[in-house]
């Protein structure tokens, strides 16, 4: 049998990303559970359902907050501006009214200590592997909304991508996107130009090694852009072309400055 959680999550993630692909997940999961619930035939079996189904996305929402938190607290700094991008983002991603009693509800609980591992345990149980790299890419971006990103955040970074079991190919690559700028492109960072990525870099974000033949970077270039092209999004409008935009930008970017190293045609 398909399950709708893992299809919608893909389509969300290609979409929107990790906001796309959590929305699409938690879609997924309220429409199999409503087609199950078709069997089921008293008032009382379906309050059960509707308050299990809400607790299951609340418990999403606050562990998302918790892993948040362990990223903001990584430098022994809390910065007002990770802060700020956090709840930015919940805002974006659930409504503004349901933001607020998400975070008045996490003041309430987050006395109740957690680890990093239980956290990414629950987070990581039926959550497709696309998921988890949006949800990593999206942490990264907590770590950089103050403009930098410290090597004690990187080691939580770390600490979470392999406790969400993501490729290591995969964390060097979204790291990479983030922190594999030349040096005199460090304080441009939002305005990339065709040059701030190191060649280094350039290879890590299309997943590749320096030596891998012409023909092997053509062929992953050629796949990255298979998948995240926005042209082929312009359809659902600007918000999800937008989002593909960011992404496929740091792919071409990094084939660019190959190609040109290379002198490839």
């Amino acid at each position: 049998m398909l399950d709708l959680r893992y299809i919608l999550a893909i389509i969300g993630f290609a979409v929107a990303r990790i906001r796309g692909a959590m929305i699409g997940f938690f879609l997924g999961a309220l429409l199999q559970e409503l087609f199950a619930d078709k069997t089921k035939s008293t008032f009382n079996g379906q309050n059960t359902y509707r308050n299990n189904r809400n607790q299951k996305a609340l418990d999403f929402e606050l562990n998302l907050l918790r892993l948040s938190a362990f990223v903001i607290k990584a430098d022994g700094i809390t910065s007002q501006k990770e802060l700020d991008f956090v709840r930015m983002e919940f805002v974006r991603m659930f409504g503004k009214e349901h933001a607020n009693r998400v975070f008045q509800l996490f003041k309430r609980v987050k006395h109740t200590k957690s680890t990093l591992h239980e956290v990414c345990a629950v987070m990581r149980q039926g959550m497709p592997s696309a998921v988890r790299s949006q949800l990593l890419h999206y942490l990264f971006k907590i770590a950089l909304a103050d403009g930098e990103i410290s090597n004690q955040e990187v080691a939580v970074l770390a600490q979470i991508a392999q406790q969400l079991r993501i490729p290591e190919r995969e964390f060097y690559a979204i790291k990479a996107m983030f922190m594999g700028y030349n040096q005199r492109s460090s304080n441009s960072r939002s305005n990339t130009t065709r040059s701030s990525y190191t060649l280094s870099a350039a290879y890590t974000i299309l997943e590749l090694k320096p030596s891998a033949t012409d023909a092997e970077v053509k062929k992953a270039y050629r796949s990255l852009v298979k998948k995240y092209h926005p042209d082929k999004l312009q359809h659902l409008g600007k918000v999800h072309v937008k989002a593909a935009e960011e992404k496929f930008k740091k792919i071409q970017e990094s084939y660019e400055l190959i190609r040109t190293k290379r002198g490839m045609k």
